[in-house]
């Protein structure tokens, strides 16, 4: 079973990106929210609870300590681990 005390929140950012979408004008998300996929949580439970780097270490992923932790580069790592892994799935 997954702890919540993991450092992500897919709802959170799912929230934060519909309130910029209705700052700039857009009604809605163009996807539904039960849609999110917390690609940490799913990657982390599959990894047995890793940490970012030690994922990235882990499938061969060039992962730099000095930009981790910002919400872009965070976001990058994240999408890169998630789409390897789902080629390794497969």
């Amino acid at each position: 079973m997954l702890k919540n005390n993991t450092c992500s929140n897919a709802h959170f950012d799912h929230n934060f990106l519909a309130q910029a979408f209705r700052r700039n004008g857009y009604s809605n998300l163009p996807f539904h929210p039960f849609l999110v996929i917390d690609t940490v949580h799913w990657v982390l439970y599959i990894l047995v609870k890793l940490f970012p780097a030690k994922i990235c270490k882990e499938l061969k992923i060039e992962y730099d300590n000095e930009l981790a932790h910002s919400a872009a580069y965070d976001a990058e790592i994240t999408q890169k681990y998630f789409v390897r892994y789902l080629i390794i799935l497969n």
